[in-house]
């Protein structure tokens, strides 16, 4: 999913707002950045399921609990 170029899906456009930060702060390798935006994507839409995926990726060498508590998660959105 993660290297998908389907279009990025959100209820939210303050979610896809942030969302569209953290990709350019994870262009810029500004990783701390770039998972405090996902993050805030998250607050505003908590089944945005790129965003969700995208942080997952970012925590999973630095807390891989809370990486694969977020993959959990998105297994419950399959469709």
């Amino acid at each position: 999913l993660l290297r998908s170029r389907q279009n990025v899906t959100t209820s939210s456009s303050e979610a896809l707002r942030y969302y569209r930060v953290a990709r350019e702060n994870e262009d810029k390798l500004y990783s701390k950045d770039a998972s405090a935006a996902y993050a805030k994507a998250l607050e505003h839409d908590p089944n945005f399921v790129m965003a969700t995926l995208r942080l997952a990726r970012l925590l999973s060498d630095k807390d891989p609990d809370r990486a694969r508590q977020l993959v959990q998660t998105v297994s419950r959105h399959r469709d």
